[in-house]
């Protein structure tokens, strides 16, 4: 039996292949899940316990490491996190359709 031919095209091992980037430098996230530790984003790197920054808490991306790492400042300091325990701020947007006129509200 001979494989069904596709209609989408072979990818073409010479063009670079698109990545995806869950997150950019200024990002802000939130730590989403308790890794087992935290690594500090230090020179000399040391491990800390996984309380050391709150479930919730909101830090910045400061940089991006190989192996799918991001160097995040918290409040406690700045860490080495995997992508996958942190989670994308949405930043709060209003429209125009969410103020009230002030003169509207006093007749």
């Amino acid at each position: 039996m001979s494989p069904v031919p596709s209609s989408e095209p072979l990818p073409n091992p010479d063009e670079p292949q698109p990545t995806l980037v869950p997150f950019a430098v200024g990002d802000r996230v939130r730590l989403g899940l308790r890794p087992p530790y935290l690594k500090t984003a230090d020179p000399m790197p040391m491990l800390r316990p996984p309380d050391t920054v709150a479930l919730g808490d909101e830090g910045v991306i400061l940089d991006c490491r190989p192996g799918g790492f991001w160097v995040v400042r918290f409040t406690p300091g700045c860490f080495l996190v995997d992508s996958k325990y942190l989670e994308r701020v949405a930043l709060f947007t209003a429209s125009a359709a969410d103020h009230t006129n002030i003169d509207e509200v006093a007749t």
